[in-house]
């Protein structure tokens, strides 16, 4: 096959992998630089941080300028990494200072200083009295995730990404061959480019300078962050009533907790090539700038720029990243700069939720005042007066002047111009700020008609009335069975605590204010029910919960008997989760993905009640028994401790070998699609990809663009039905059919059989259109049966070859009586013999065909009268004496049916060709075989 990137080929690890260090690598580069220029300390942790959303930053903003604004992608994306290179070689440069510089200009104080610290640090861990222990453990631990978590973005196949495969990377490859964000070649419509294009522009940039295993290893770039990101939010929480090392090993414990969640298992295994988990990154990364920012009396400006950073980031990897970009920006002057001013904090409070009351606005204005649309309106009222109310109680606030008195200030939100100018470019194309959030155009106008035809509706078009009807669902986040069961009670407890401590912690405030806004927007925008797809939605929500988490395992003085518990715990619901909660699609002996236990229920079901139950009961059996008892002299020493952990770790490491995953080699995970994938379209791929040049007009088949390189203009695909389809539905004559699809340069139709699960839209479609009908009607339309899908080919032009007419003479076997004339060719065995004998009709022909692919169709009855027979066509090369092709043919009791196959490549190269018609009995019998037509195309 020839395919749009070189999936499965022999991958080079150093090319896979370099992606991902050369980012991590120039990110702490630029986060050295900002620290030597913000003349601070350079902390290695934060340098990372810092600098990955830099960097990511501004590749985004150069492919704005360069992709979307010129046409210079290409150039871009070079120079992109070339400064990669250098950016790199300069933190390898400054990492080796750090080492090597005073040992060879001599070991000045501060250096000393940090070594005997290390030193002691190390000690104390393993033989000391300190907490420190459960540190060294808890990295060993997440590193040991994190590993797993590589393994299952690495090993799924891309038949697990359908988004990917018929939307995002089509897009990438488009980026290429037009060098910028500017015109669709695969998907029938340029709306589609104008989705958030970060995910996209990345992986076009990996097509151009890597190789592409590269574009599916990239995610644990950003599954890594996001864990560490989780692990300084929740140390940040709790150090203000925590030690440094409990706020740490907690963090470590909500980091883990977040590795090991259903709802990230399943998406990294199954969606990572999406923009889900390039969202999370951002999304956590603002959460933490967020928390940043409000956890000081006077914020840096650092701070300031690094949030609109990652929030100018959110908007342009996913749609739902403009609504929360925009709740947080209002929330921050809210949170920090209204101090005795309560109209202003009103006012924010307010804009924060400004495109919901849009959408609740507009609900009422053309629904008028109904229950549903009356108490969506109430939740969000009182959701905005919940956190107007949270806000009021916090006491570190300054007054808004400090924030706008200088211009300094005002230009930290600069970088959020970078994805308005996309906006501004979208709202002047599509009346929208995406495509899938648009305010009027050809896209609000077709999407009725469009819904009717395919079935489904589009959650995120403000247009649609029905993504009004979804009311906040928090239960959801704590009873279903994607965000982690086991954690149910340590999650409630969390909660609780939250609330009963934001006098005492204002991050408390800010967490609860955050989950609050996060649950209002993703009922309204998304789904709060739980399908299947919808695990990526409910995965935004895992960072905030695995705080949560920590937060309802944290207790006063907690002691070593209650710390091996919490890690113990993380063991022990990965056992629990990987045993009765996930189930891993394995097919062709090779790794496809995790997935929700099929046979469960979505929500908790009371097994898992009890086991979550049961968990709890030991932590508060260890809170009040184990850790008094802890304190004697028996357990003084740390060895039984050492041996419980370690013990710990080998059972995980077990536990994640023995998961089900097998390493198959790229080669083959990429070249076997599992059984029935995409109702077998790879039958009809196979003919595209021997087929000579044109577009496809296809009914739900949008994986064609990937593995053909070719434009589908899909009806399953709303963007191409309302720019290009929907034009054709309202002909009425073949003519002017043929004439639309000619400008289109549409060669190919491609539509779901009788036999398709996905008929149904067939039907819809002939309800509303004459579209179907035109086609099957015209002579000009060869068309081709495959096993789900009828292929059609527009060619007025079409040599056919017709085997029955007079100029071809069929002879027989001498059992066999055959009669033929230039529209039938009967064929009649009547037998006595009681052994299995074949008789055949036969032509003889010169070959003069020279093009492929070519297409043998056939129209046939067959019957047995008497006995029982099969029935058969060879092709045999005369030449080489040797068999080219061979097909059974179906005994069809009298009716007749239309085949059509697709001949092997060879056959061009065969000068004489023999076509044998074979009926084989089985013992005495009577048969006949019929054909109305045998043409070759």
């Amino acid at each position: 096959m020839v395919y749009i990137i070189g999936i499965g080929e022999s991958t080079n690890w150093i090319f896979t992998m370099m992606p991902v260090l050369m980012f991590i690598l120039s990110g702490y580069s630029i986060g050295s630089i900002m620290s030597k220029i913000r003349k601070t300390n350079s902390i290695i942790s934060r340098d990372l941080i810092y600098g990955n959303i830099i960097l990511n930053f501004l590749f985004i903003t150069g492919f704005i300028f360069f992709g979307v604004l010129t046409n210079a992608a290409i150039q871009y994306f070079t120079v992109f990494t070339y400064l990669l290179m250098g950016l790199s070689i300069l933190a390898v440069y400054l990492l080796l200072k750090k080492q090597i510089y005073p040992i060879l200009h001599g070991v000045d104080l501060a250096y000393a200083k940090l070594n005997i610290k290390n030193i002691n640090f190390l000690r104390s861990s393993i033989f000391g009295s300190h907490t420190n222990l459960f540190i060294p453990f808890g990295l060993a631990l997440l590193v040991t995730l994190l590993g797993y978590q590589t393994i299952i973005i690495y090993y799924h196949p891309i038949y697990s990404e359908y988004d990917s495969i018929f939307r995002f990377l089509p897009i990438s490859k488009s980026i290429l061959l037009g060098n910028g964000l500017n015109h669709d070649f695969y998907l029938g419509s340029d709306l589609n480019m104008r989705f958030p294009p970060y995910n996209q522009a990345l992986n076009a940039w990996l097509m151009q300078s890597f190789e592409y295993s590269s574009i599916r290893f990239f995610p644990i770039y950003y599954v890594s962050f996001t864990a560490i990101l989780v692990y300084y939010i929740t140390r940040n929480i709790l150090s203000k009533k925590s030690s440094g090392e409990d706020a740490s090993f907690f963090g470590l414990v909500s980091s883990c907790g977040f590795l090991i969640t259903p709802a990230i298992i399943v998406t990294s295994s199954r969606f990572s090539l999406q923009q889900d988990i390039g969202f999370l990154f951002f999304l956590t990364a603002s959460f933490y700038f967020f928390f940043e920012i409000a956890r000081y009396d006077r914020p840096a400006k650092a701070t300031l720029l690094m949030l609109s950073s990652s929030m100018a980031l959110m908007v342009l990897t996913r749609e739902i990243g403009l609504v929360i970009t925009t709740a947080i920006f209002f929330l921050l002057p809210a949170i920090k700069y209204t101090e005795t001013n309560l109209k202003l904090r009103f006012l924010f409070t307010v804009l924060s939720f400004f495109p919901l009351y849009i959408l609740a606005l507009k609900d009422l204005i053309e629904i008028g005042i109904t229950y549903t649309t009356a108490f969506r309106f109430i939740i969000l009222l009182v959701s905005n007066f919940a956190i107007f109310g949270i806000v009021s109680k916090l006491k570190n606030q300054n007054k808004v002047s400090i924030l706008v008195r200088s211009r300094s200030n005002l230009t930290l939100a600069a970088p959020l111009l970078i994805p308005g100018i996309f906006i501004l470019i979208n709202l002047i194309t599509l009346s929208g700020p995406f495509p899938n959030i648009t305010f009027a155009g050809k896209l609000a106008q077709n999407l009725p008609i469009y819904n009717e035809i395919s079935g489904v509706s589009s959650h995120l078009v403000l247009d649609l009335l029905p993504t009004l009807y979804k009311l906040p669902r928090i239960d959801i986040l704590f009873v279903s069975l994607a965000v982690g069961s086991a954690f149910l009670f340590f999650k409630l407890a969390g909660l609780g605590k939250i609330i009963y401590g934001m006098k005492n912690n204002y991050q408390f405030s800010l967490l609860l204010i955050l989950l609050i806004q996060l649950l209002v927007i993703w009922s309204f925008l998304l789904q709060s029910g739980f399908e299947s797809s919808d695990i990526r939605h409910l995965a935004y929500f895992i960072p905030i919960l695995s705080v949560i988490l920590s937060i309802g395992m944290q207790w006063k003085n907690d002691s070593s008997s209650n710390k091996v518990f919490s890690y113990g715990l993380v063991v022990i619901v990965t056992i629990y989760y990987t045993l009765f909660n996930l189930y891993v699609w394995n097919y062709h002996q090779h790794f496809g993905g995790f997935w929700i236990e099929p046979n469960l229920s979505a929500f908790i079901t009371f097994d898992d009640l009890r086991f979550a139950g049961m968990l709890m009961g030991i932590l508060i059996l260890v809170i009040l028994g184990v850790g008094n008892v802890s304190k004697s002299k028996k357990y003084n020493t740390k060895l039984p401790i050492i041996g419980i952990l370690f013990a710990l770790l080998v059972l995980q490491i077990y536990v994640l070998t023995n998961s089900g995953i097998i390493l198959a080699p790229l080669q083959k995970i990429d070249k076997v699609p599992p059984s029935k994938w995409e109702t077998n379209l790879f039958e009809v791929i196979d003919y595209l990809n021997k087929a000579s040049d044109g577009n496809v007009l296809s009914v739900r088949a949008p994986a064609i663009p990937f593995f053909t390189n070719r434009t589908n203009f899909d009806f399953f695909n709303p963007q191409a039905f309302s720019d290009s389809i929907a034009s054709l539905l309202p002909i009425e004559n073949s003519r002017t059919l043929k004439d639309k699809l000619s400008e289109m340069d549409i060669k190919y139709i491609v539509i779901p059989n009788e036999r398709n699960s996905l008929y149904n839209i067939v039907k819809n479609l002939m309800n509303k259109s004459k579209l179907v009908q035109l086609i099957n009607s015209d002579d000009d339309f060869d068309s081709i049966n495959f096993d789900e899908f009828s292929l059609y080919r527009l060619d007025p032009n079409l040599k056919r070859i017709n085997l029955l007419d007079t100029a071809y003479t069929w002879k027989s076997t001498k059992n066999l009586d055959i009669s033929k004339n230039t529209d039938n060719l009967q064929m009649l065995l009547i037998t006595n013999e009681t052994q299995s004998k074949n008789n055949y009709a036969y032509l003889a022909t010169q070959s003069n065909i020279s093009q492929t692919p070519i297409l043998l169709s056939m129209n046939y009855t067959s019957m047995s009268l008497l006995g029982t027979a099969t029935f058969k066509i060879d092709i045999y090369d005369l030449d080489e004496q040797r068999t080219l092709y061979s097909t059974m043919l179906n005994n069809t009791s009298g009716r007749s049916i239309d085949q059509t196959f697709v001949l092997p490549d060879d056959i061009v190269l065969s000068r004489y060709l023999e076509f044998r018609l074979y009926i084989s009995a089985d013992g005495p019998g009577e048969h006949i075989l019929n054909f109305k037509r045998i043409t070759l195309a």
